[in-house]
């Protein structure tokens, strides 16, 4: 779709506002548009070649700053409000606890091996990426169970949801560095060595994914059992993020 020559720079100012945060966008984006079109056209009017380069040098310079101002307070108010979810619940915060503390076992084991231990190493990173895999199939049920409770129930906690959804995210991330890492180790050693040997079995893999799904189902059980008994959550109280 071609746009006639005095569009085309509101055009292009419109595609770099895209580096904003989509709320933001949502918010304030028109208006910033605007004001964009309405100064641009009071620059055009006087003429000035010279005038109209500093526009656009001070435009660019004043999007990038904003842009980087409300990325930061973005990122900081979402950090904000998950450090307020994993502090209100005991059950997410025992779960996000154990997603955090098998990958820091298994990033110690590779950062202390000498090189002789690469089978060691390449199994502590299976482990966390089996670890990853279950949290995150079981966040994801349990989001799901909780956004049909929600349907049903208008005074069911929004806030359940999002940390659900929040684990969800974490364990996706952490499942990606580790099913990399693997692969990077298991090109180092033969995978036979790492997945059936003597001391692993494939019996130990099966256990392994069954006691983390049943650990963090017990975890977000025991979360819902302490709020039915009137535990609430500051966090819970303004979960509109």
């Amino acid at each position: 779709m071609s746009h006639p020559s005095d569009t085309r720079p509101i055009v292009v100012y419109e595609q770099l506002m895209r580096a904003y945060p989509r709320r933001f966008r949502a918010r304030y984006g028109h208006a910033v548009a605007e004001a964009f079109a309405l100064e641009l056209a009071r620059v055009r009017s006087t003429g000035s070649r010279r005038d109209l380069i500093w526009f656009w040098v001070f435009m660019l310079a004043d999007l990038v700053a904003s842009v980087a101002a409300t990325r930061l307070w973005d990122m900081w108010r979402r950090v904000s409000y998950a450090t307020g979810l994993v502090r209100g619940s005991s059950g997410f915060s025992a779960a996000f606890t154990t997603l955090i503390v098998i990958p820091v076992w298994a990033w110690s084991r590779f950062a202390t091996d000498d090189g002789t231990h690469t089978r060691t190493v390449a199994l502590s990173f299976c482990v966390s990426a089996v670890a990853a895999s279950v949290s995150l199939a079981v966040s994801r049920l349990v989001s799901v169970s909780y956004n049909v409770r929600r349907i049903r129930s208008p005074r069911f906690r929004y806030a359940s949801v999002r940390r659900a959804k929040l684990l969800a995210v974490f364990a996706k991330t952490s499942l990606g560095t580790f099913a990399a890492a693997s692969a990077a180790e298991l090109r180092r050693v033969r995978a036979s060595e790492v997945f059936v040997n003597q001391a692993v079995s494939v019996a130990f893999w099966v256990s392994l994914a069954a006691a983390l799904g049943a650990l963090i189902v017990l975890y977000f059980a025991l979360d819902a059992l302490l709020r039915c008994c009137g535990r609430g959550s500051p966090a819970d109280a303004h979960a509109s993020f």
